[in-house]
């Protein structure tokens, strides 16, 4: 993962608000590498012709980091009181099933809809190599390259907050602006699920 990818919540936590997670928050685990270790890597691909015409795994120095590793470093970056709010992964579930059906109409509503379901990719799946015999993520088989951490990367954004990256409408949290929302969207589903479930009795 891009460091730039997991600052999302970076002025959230700047500003005091909480850190949204889904799940218990270790469903999913990176290896962020900074976009100059990347293109260091890139280029000594290129200058390497074992790597041609391969999928390359990579990731940045480790450990692997979490999101509730991501919250953690934040708020002691920006020495603000640990708040952290958990959504559950269903979330995309339902907002998915209820937005298809107007995406068909709406352009601006499915470019919405692809950016849940990538959303919803990420939610669930980690940026690690996938060990397909063992049917799991496993960090200590991802390549390792370069030399940035994020850790540093996020004292970098608190000294110089004009670096912040503004992710505009790829911003996965821009449009789930509080819990609230989410409360009663899975407060929905719930609901959803009630429904389905009395109707398959019925049959």
């Amino acid at each position: 993962a891009f460091f730039k990818s997991l600052s999302g919540q970076v002025n959230r936590i700047k500003n005091g608000k909480s850190f949204l997670v889904f799940g218990n928050g270790k469903l999913t685990s990176s290896l962020p590498i900074s976009e100059i270790d990347l293109a260091k890597y890139i280029v000594n691909c290129i200058e390497s012709e074992g790597s041609w015409n391969k999928s390359l795994p990579v990731g940045g120095p480790g450990p692997a980091v979490t999101p509730l590793d991501q919250a953690k470093m934040l708020f002691e970056i920006f020495d603000k009181p640990k708040k952290i709010k958990h959504v559950s992964p269903r979330f995309f579930d339902f907002a998915i099933i209820l937005l298809f059906p107007v995406s068909l109409f709406s352009q601006k509503i499915k470019d919405k809809l692809e950016l849940i379901k990538i959303g919803k990719y990420y939610a669930e799946e980690s940026m690690l190599f996938y060990d397909a015999d063992a049917d799991a993520y496993d960090a200590s088989k991802t390549p390792q390259f370069g030399e940035n951490l994020l850790y540093e990367y996020y004292c970098s954004l608190r000294d110089e907050p004009e670096k912040i990256p503004d992710m505009g409408s790829q911003k996965l949290f821009s449009w789930m602006k509080n819990f609230s929302n989410i409360a009663y969207i899975e407060g929905a589903i719930l609901i959803l699920g009630f429904i389905r479930a009395f109707f398959v009795q019925v049959k």
